[in-house]
């Protein structure tokens, strides 16, 4: 059994007593880094977001900037995604478990600055502060019961987690002539990530029992800085195309509180390893995006397809920390060994992807619109190894919209869902496959102001 419990504390933590120990491999959480899974504006989120040649007003913030140079008189927009059913179930954990909850994701506030207060007709300002991501399911717990080495063991597991980020931005459209128009951003996305898990593994066989817990913990938050360029093209009065590129992110600063505690007890004897740094440095990298879409105008019906390929972000550090922790171990009644714990690098990577969307309206009289769309959104992780969860989803909008001479606004529904490939938790060597079935419903709604 002391064999079994000193795997278990291995896994976590290498080196001995007498030198420092690392800690290794924190525990894979269900965070979900896709980028596509919020989407923002009146319209534009009840047609999926697909809207690069189409984007206009305030919401040009967000999709392309070029559409600033489109707008004829200064405008506000607050649009909110409004709030998220969250859906989770997780096979694996002994029977399946599930989590719901309900969160507010907050939204868009934006400004478009033309007429009156800007007199030129090439010239345009743009304001905003958005949420591009919005990711805070429920808590989740299971058990599982498994044979180790010949014992009976049990593994105990609940995770809660939240990735959030908001966005403001500004930006610039000019009318290069009628039909043409660019346009030119700054943002500055504040990324942040809460993780807690707890961990607890249970052995025994007729002689002796073990028991590991751990207990991890990360809360914190970076800035970061990135540009923006855009173009839209009118063809005719049917055919509009756009292209809008965002570059990868420098970081500004950021830190995190990290915590990592882990206990191996056993007959003879226990270890424990104690980290905390309430500093830590924290990064987030956002890759380089590239969109592109064609919007075609067929009698009353407008629809749009989009493309976004979002570029690979090479291995980069998460979370680094210059701290040192505790290590303590005490073994067949002798005295207390001391040690130094120190933190490995939390590494990062992301792969490319291609999200597609495919978004169009139909007008039911002259104030109302009905809209519809569709959407992918690939995972970004190149693996089922890296700390957060690799879920790719599809999803569905639909939604109406009204429009008088100063006011409008909109409401709507969207879906999403997806599932996990075999992912691993656990505490090796009791370590369990889960797959993670992941449903998201969405009101949408918002309300705008033109002067």
């Amino acid at each position: 059994m002391r064999a079994l419990a000193m795997i278990l504390l291995v896994s976590v933590a290498i080196g001995t007593p007498a030198t420092a120990q690392v800690l290794t491999s924190p525990p894979k959480g269900i965070i979900l880094p896709n980028y596509d899974m919020v989407r923002i504006g009146q319209t534009e989120a009840i047609e999926s977001g697909a809207v690069v040649a189409r984007a206009t007003g305030p919401l040009a913030n967000v999709y392309n900037p070029a559409g600033l140079a489109a707008a004829d008189k200064t405008a506000i927009n607050g649009s909110s995604t409004g709030y998220q059913a969250t859906n989770l179930g997780l096979e694996g954990l002994g029977k399946s478990v599930s989590s719901s909850r309900i969160s507010n994701l907050g939204g868009f506030l934006g400004a478009v600055i033309a007429d009156p207060v800007i007199k030129s007709s090439k010239w345009r300002l743009g304001f905003s502060i958005f949420s591009p991501l919005g990711w805070e399911p429920g808590t989740l717990s299971g058990a599982a019961a498994a044979q180790v080495s010949g014992q009976a063991a049990t593994l105990d597991y609940r995770t809660q987690v939240r990735l959030r980020a908001q966005v403001p931005s500004v930006a610039a459209g000019i009318n290069v002539s009628k039909s043409f128009r660019l346009g030119l951003g700054l943002q500055v996305p504040i990324v942040s990530i809460l993780q807690q898990q707890q961990t607890a593994f249970l052995a025994s066989d007729a002689n002796e029992a073990s028991a590991v817990t751990r207990a991890f913990a990360v809360d914190g938050s970076t800035w970061l800085v990135r540009g923006t360029l855009g173009a839209q093209w009118d063809v005719s009065s049917k055919l509009s195309l756009g292209l809008m590129a965002e570059t990868a992110t420098a970081r500004l600063w950021g830190s995190s509180f990290y915590s990592d505690q882990v206990t191996t007890a056993f007959g003879t004897g226990f270890e424990s390893v104690d980290f905390r740094d309430p500093n830590a440095r924290m990064e987030y990298k956002l890759p380089f995006l590239l969109a592109g879409g064609a919007a075609l105008t067929l009698g009353k019906v407008q629809l749009e397809l989009d493309a976004r390929w979002y570029g690979k972000v090479n291995e980069f550090n998460l979370y680094t920390s210059d701290s040192t922790g505790i290590g303590l171990r005490q073994m067949d009644g002798g005295l207390p060994e001391h040690s130094a714990v120190l933190l490995a690098p939390v590494t990062m990577t992301f792969t490319s992807v291609v999200n597609l969307a495919i978004g169009g309206s139909l007008p039911l009289s002259k104030s109302w619109k009905v809209h519809l769309g569709f959407s992918t959104d690939q995972s970004p992780l190149p693996d089922t190894e890296q700390m957060f969860r690799e879920v790719s989803l599809i999803g569905a909008t639909a939604g109406v919209s009204f429009h008088a001479s100063r006011v409008s606004g909109a409401f709507g529904l969207g879906l999403q869902t997806g599932k996990s490939p075999t992912t691993v938790v656990g505490i090796s060597p009791t370590l369990v496959d889960t797959k993670l079935t992941v449903r998201t419903f969405q009101l949408l709604y918002s309300i705008a102001y033109t002067f």
